[in-house]
């Protein structure tokens, strides 16, 4: 005879029965969830993770290209901009092609 279907309290009995019963079932579920991951679905699921972090890292390395290159074009704006009251281009008059000429001041050195 089995000793906790002797004991004297058989709340006790019970509970532990039922705890035994708990153990052997989360046990079958562990095995079956450890069957699936170590198949082809868990290897699919662990790729498409693994993918998914390259995917986030590379565009971060993106977006800190772009803030590179703007940065490169807003210092070459501001560089280029103090120049243009120096070059002047005049209006197209009505039937041309286009501006005949193009005219180019720039400051005397000073000489």
């Amino acid at each position: 005879m089995n000793t906790l279907q002797s004991s004297s309290i058989p709340g006790v009995s019970k509970g532990i029965e039922s705890m035994r019963g708990a153990v052997t079932r989360s046990g079958a579920a562990l095995k079956s969830v450890a069957t699936f991951l170590a198949g082809p679905w868990g290897i699919a699921l662990a790729v498409a993770t693994l993918g998914v972090d390259l995917l986030g890292k590379y565009i971060e390395s993106l977006d800190a290209s772009s803030d590179e290159l703007t940065n490169s074009l807003d210092t070459a704006i501001s560089t280029v901009q103090p120049a243009a009251p120096y070059f002047s281009m005049p209006a197209q008059t009505a039937g041309c092609e286009g501006p005949q000429s193009v005219a180019f001041s720039f400051p005397s050195s000073g000489n």
